[in-house]
C-alpha cells in the first residue's frame, strides 16, 4: 500500500513539474510575442531614457571620444583593436541620470509595454476609493459573470481612446481602462462622450459608472458617466498636511503645487531632535490634483501626505 501511495505521489509531482515547465515555456513565448509587437514603443522609450543620460554626459563622451581618436592616430591600439593602457586605466564612467519619479516611470512603462510594471497610478488612492464603495475591475467582472450583468462605479486610468462614427453619423468611442487588478475596454456612446470631453484622455484617472454584460468569458462594458478623480476628491478635501524630514527641498515641493484654489496646505517638518517638529502654514489658496498628490508622495524627504 505504501509503495502505491509513493508511486501516485511521484506521478502527481511529475505532472505538477511538467505543468510548471509548460507555464514557463508559455510565459517565454508571451514575452517574445510582446517584444515583437511592442518593439517600436520599447525602442522609443529606450531612446528617450538614453537622451537623458547623454545630456548628463556630453562633455565626458566628447572627451572620451577624443582620447580614442588620439590613440588611433598615434597607433596606440593592439592588434585586436583594444584601447591603450591609458584608456584601460581610465575607462569611461557615466554620471547617473536623474531617476524617474514613480508617475513618470509608470507613464513610460505604459507607453513601452502597454501595461504597468512598477505599480499602478491608483495605488495611492486605495483607501479613499474603498470608502466610496468603488469596485475593482476583477470584482465587477466576477459579479457580471455570476449574475449575467452588473452595474457599478469603477476607478481606472485611461490607457487609450479610439473615436469612431456610426453609419447614422453619431460619434462613439472605444476606450481602454486599467486598475490594479486588470485592464478592460468599454464603449462610450455619443451623449456620454460629449459630456466627458477631455476627461477620457490617456493617462487621466477617472471614476466611471458602468454597466456590463457577460458574454462567454468576456464582459461587454458600457460607460454611462465619467468624473475625474480630481473632481471626486476635490469636493471633500479642504486641507492637506505634508509631513517631511529636513531633507525636503521646499522649492521642489512648491513647483508641484498650484495656487488657484481654496485648499489649506500645512507642512510639518520633523526635526532631527527626537519628538520635535515644526508646523508651517504654507497658505490657503492651493489646489492639488490627484496626479500632483501622487507626485508629492515621491519627493525625497516626504514621509506622509494626508
Amino acid at each position: 500500500m505504501a509503495k502505491i501511495v509513493k508511486r501516485n505521489a511521484a506521478r502527481h509531482g511529475a505532472r505538477v513539474l511538467r505543468k510548471s515547465a509548460h507555464d514557463v515555456w508559455l510565459a517565454g513565448l508571451g514575452a517574445l510575442a510582446l517584444a515583437e509587437e511592442e518593439g517600436g514603443k520599447l525602442f522609443k522609450a529606450l531612446v528617450k531614457r538614453g537622451a537623458v543620460l547623454e545630456a548628463k554626459n556630453v562633455e565626458r563622451l566628447i572627451e572620451f571620444g577624443a582620447r580614442i581618436a588620439q590613440d588611433r592616430a598615434a597607433g596606440q591600439v593592439d592588434m585586436f583593436g583594444a584601447a591603450s593602457s591609458e584608456l584601460a586605466a581610465h575607462p569611461l564612467v557615466l554620471a547617473d541620470a536623474p531617476a524617474w519619479g514613480l508617475l513618470e516611470m509608470l507613464d513610460n512603462e505604459l507607453a513601452a509595454a502597454g501595461f504597468y510594471l512598477s505599480g499602478h497610478p491608483l495605488d495611492d488612492f486605495a483607501d479613499q476609493l474603498a470608502r466610496l464603495n468603488v469596485l475593482r475591475w476583477s470584482d465587477f467582472a466576477a459579479r457580471a459573470h455570476a449574475h449575467g450583468r452588473a452595474e457599478a462605479r469603477l476607478a481606472a486610468t485611461v490607457t487609450y481612446r479610439q473615436d469612431r462614427k456610426a453609419k447614422s453619423g453619431n460619434r462613439f468611442a472605444f476606450a481602454g481602462f486599467s486598475d490594479p487588478t486588470g485592464q478592460f475596454e468599454a464603449v462610450i456612446f455619443a451623449d456620454t462622450l460629449t459630456s466627458a470631453g477631455e476627461k477620457l484622455e490617456a493617462g487621466k484617472n477617472v471614476l466611471i459608472q458602468v454597466e456590463g454584460e457577460a458574454e462567454g468569458e468576456a464582459v461587454k462594458v458600457r460607460v454611462q458617466t465619467v468624473q475625474t478623480l480630481d473632481e471626486v476628491f476635490g469636493k471633500g478635501t479642504r486641507q492637506v498636511s505634508i509631513t517631511a524630514t529636513e531633507k525636503l527641498q521646499v522649492g521642489d515641493l512648491l513647483k508641484h503645487l498650484s495656487r488657484d484654489g481654496s485648499m489649506e496646505l500645512k507642512l510639518v517638518v520633523e526635526l532631527r531632535e527626537a519628538s520635535k517638529a515644526v508646523e508651517i502654514l504654507l497658505g490657503n489658496n492651493f489646489s492639488i490634483s490627484a496626479r500632483q498628490l501622487s507626485v508629492l508622495k515621491t519627493l525625497p524627504g516626504v514621509v506622509h501626505v494626508g
